[in-house]
């Protein structure tokens, strides 16, 4: 949950609008994949639901995000579930993938 803080849209400088704060944050945690795991790796962060204000005339005071990490290999599911910025998503089994490369775990197994 990410807390902003209400003012009306007429005065923006009095509060901190969740969800702008809210948009950076997804954009961030879709850029961890290209820090978190070699560019040869299939994996997915993705936030499918972002949830935030009460009203139209209101910066957002709260928001939410949630979504789901994809991975092939073991390895990469564990570097994204350690990682501090992934921890509001649940831990997800892929779908079916290629086949692991030598020395790779694919999840499940």
């Amino acid at each position: 949950m990410i807390r902003g803080k209400s003012a009306h849209v007429s005065t923006p400088q009095l509060g901190a609008d969740a969800l702008y704060i809210a948009s950076h944050a997804v954009v961030a945690l879709q850029s961890l994949v290209t820090r978190l795991t070699s560019p040869v790796e299939p994996v997915i962060i993705g936030v499918g639901k972002l949830t935030a204000g009460t009203t139209y005339n209101a910066p957002a005071e709260t928001a939410g995000l949630e979504g789901t990490t994809r991975s092939v290999f073991q390895e990469s599911q564990e570097r994204i579930t350690r990682c501090p910025s992934c921890r509001c998503f649940p831990r997800s089994i892929p779908p079916p993938g290629p086949t692991p490369r030598p020395g790779a775990t694919p999840i499940g197994s």
